[in-house]
């Protein structure tokens, strides 16, 4: 059966996802160094967030957390499987190109948080308060970083 923590491990994918494609572009011979320069910062951000969900599943797993039930998680899985689908390598020729790659990334993965999160409150009763105060966590740390990714485009 599946837990929160289950969740997290999907969490922690699409950070590691975000985290490679960045790296990727950090080393694209054709891309400015700005840009390339920009991926490194982004990839930065991204493995500190690996961290923080990492963090987070390992206090989730000295807890006794309920199961969920595994329609909901079935269904939850399919949108972390299709949020990923969706983001593949860029190639940006500007720094604004960039930010805002990586300003839609996290919109979205914020989006993906919320919905995985109203859907998993709808088929849970036992696991509910966790669910909602983790995935509130979660949220709380996606705004800080629209919130950086925005003042960048603004300056940019």
């Amino acid at each position: 059966m599946y837990t929160l923590v289950d969740i997290v491990d999907k969490l922690i994918d699409v950070e590691r996802q975000a985290r490679e494609i960045y790296e990727q572009i950090a080393i694209m011979e054709d891309a400015i160094p700005s840009v390339r320069t920009i991926a490194r910062v982004l990839k930065s951000e991204e493995e500190r967030h690996v961290e923080y969900y990492t963090k987070l599943r390992k206090e989730l797993n000295q807890k006794d957390l309920p199961m969920l039930d595994f329609i909901a998680y079935d269904k939850v899985s399919s949108l972390f499987n299709e949020f990923k689908s969706r983001f593949t390598l860029p190639h940006p020729e500007t720094p604004q190109e960039i930010l805002r790659y990586a300003y839609r990334f996290e919109q979205e993965n914020k989006a993906l948080v919320i919905d995985v999160q109203g859907r998993l409150l709808a088929r849970e009763s036992e696991a509910g308060d966790k669910i909602e105060e983790v995935l509130y966590q979660v949220i709380k740390e996606e705004e800080r970083h629209i919130q950086n990714l925005k003042q960048f485009l603004r300056e940019a």
